[in-house]
């Protein structure tokens, strides 16, 4: 079954952000039902499993949607070697953390906690490996609609054992997102049965009885790799600047730079959305539909970017007056960052969808280096603003890099890529005299937007593209 283009990215859009604001009422829940020091086991707890997570998944997930997307995965060998993969991925994992449980007093004191939190992770593997088989399968909607309802049954479980307790303390709530876990893991097999995904005959590569299956744990190093070094890049400068610069600093910094996360949150939407299409489809036959698509990624990441900074700004100065005045200034010119590593990420899934991930990962650690050198003078000079600055530098880098990758490999023609370029400089430079005038709020926001939805029909796409775009909404 062919899913319709544009009704998959409409309802990705709908069911993650939907899945999104949930979180964030569980998250003011827990604000408030936790005792302070409860808040903090929990928080110390989330981020040692967050970290947890990355190993015990071992980026099987994007080799996955690949291998399902493109035919060269068949459910019976993806069950088999997950099953492989992901073991011996737990077992090292749950060593690493005993370790760090004999080296760390403090992850001590709070090991039912995190040893809960962990476990979690684990279970979750089961809901991660169904959407994985969702997306690859071309039942994008159905896998989003599993996202929606981990959101909706943690914030049941949270709500009612609230009720129950009045003042949980943080293993119980750990405790619920376990409960939660596995009731997720019921509802993923039910919904795979349901569609019809695990049923369905072989597909491409698997109809020619051709099953690669060399390669799979090594592509699942790479992600590992590419996940671990984002990571690095993503909170290397939030350690420099506890240690070079003030507290005050790093809690401004921190809100700018979430800002920039929901920015990559929102692209990063309709960059996964497309990812399964882009394996299951040749190079050569990219150039219709999914490449216009591409195009209003980059357009609309680019745009968001430079026009939200400013409102951005005054949200915050209307919910915080005057105590986060720094994230403010932070935030303006963090954004534009975002609108390259909006581009940055639309070439990435490309790159990736050819089974380039080994070079990713190599751009990836050479980047970090430079990006960590250059935050190591930068915040020791001029604090947070030399984050923002050092976070200028690794979009950049990123962007020259996968650009010269993609252009080396044909991914995209050249001139399409050099159109691409021209039309992030151009918006930067109309930012910047933008910036410099003064003008703010609704009124740049407006202005930026109209520039840049003007200037991407114009640079961004073709002829024939600018047809594809009015028979959009029909197209499969």
């Amino acid at each position: 079954m062919t899913e319709n283009r544009r009704r998959a990215v409409v309802y990705a859009y709908v069911l993650t952000l939907t899945a999104r604001l949930g979180d964030i009422a569980l998250f003011a829940m827990l604000i408030s039902a936790l005792r302070v020091e409860d808040m903090a086991t929990f928080a110390l707890a989330s981020a040692v499993s967050a970290i947890f997570s990355i190993g015990v998944i071992f980026g099987a997930d994007q080799v996955l949607v690949r291998g399902f997307s493109d035919g060269s995965l068949s459910l019976g060998a993806a069950l088999r070697a997950m099953g492989l993969v992901w073991g011996c991925s737990s077992a090292a994992s749950f060593a690493l953390l005993a370790l760090l449980f004999v080296s760390l007093d403090n992850l001590q004191n709070h090991a039912l906690a995190i040893g809960v939190a962990c476990t979690s992770q684990v279970v979750s593997l089961i809901s991660k490996f169904v959407q994985s088989l969702l997306r690859g399968r071309n039942n994008q909607t159905a896998a989003n609609v599993l996202v929606l309802v981990e959101s909706a049954i943690r914030l049941v479980v949270i709500s009612a054992l609230w009720l129950m307790t009045q003042a949980p303390t943080s293993e119980a709530v750990l405790e619920g997102f376990l409960l939660c876990q596995v009731l997720v893991a019921g509802v993923a097999v039910t919904i795979a049965k349901r569609v019809g995904v695990v049923g369905l005959p072989p597909i491409g590569l698997l109809a020619s009885g051709e099953i690669p299956k060399q390669g799979l744990i090594r592509s699942c190093i790479y992600f590992f790799g590419i996940a671990l070094v984002s990571v690095i890049q993503n909170r290397l400068d939030w350690l420099m600047i506890s240690e070079f610069s003030s507290p005050v600093q790093l809690a401004n910094y921190s809100i700018a730079n979430r800002a920039y996360e929901i920015l990559l949150m929102v692209i990063g939407i309709a960059a996964t959305t497309v990812y399964p299409w882009l394996c299951r489809e040749s190079v050569g036959q990219r150039y219709d539909s999914l490449m216009l698509i591409k195009q209003i990624e980059v357009c609309m990441g680019v745009t968001l970017a430079f026009a939200c900074g400013p409102l951005a700004s005054e949200l915050i100065s209307l919910l915080w007056p005057e105590k986060y005045v720094l994230a403010e200034q932070y935030i303006i010119w963090l954004l534009p960052a975002g609108a390259v590593s909006a581009v940055v990420i639309v070439l990435y899934y490309e790159v990736v969808a050819c089974a380039l991930e080994q070079k990713a990962l190599v751009i990836g650690f050479g980047v970090s280096i430079v990006h960590a050198v250059a935050n190591w003078f930068l915040i020791r000079r001029f604090g947070a603003i030399g984050a923002v600055c050092g976070m200028a530098v690794l979009s950049v880098m990123s962007l020259g890099s996968y650009s010269v990758l993609v252009r080396r490999y044909k991914l995209w023609e050249g001139r399409r890529l050099g159109r691409v370029l021209a039309y992030v400089a151009l918006m930067a430079g109309i930012w910047l005299i933008s910036t410099k005038m003064n003008v703010g709020g609704w009124a740049h926001f407006f202005s930026m937007t109209g520039i840049g939805v003007s200037l991407g029909a114009l640079l961004l796409l073709d002829k024939g593209e600018k047809v594809v775009l009015l028979r959009l909404f029909s197209l499969r």
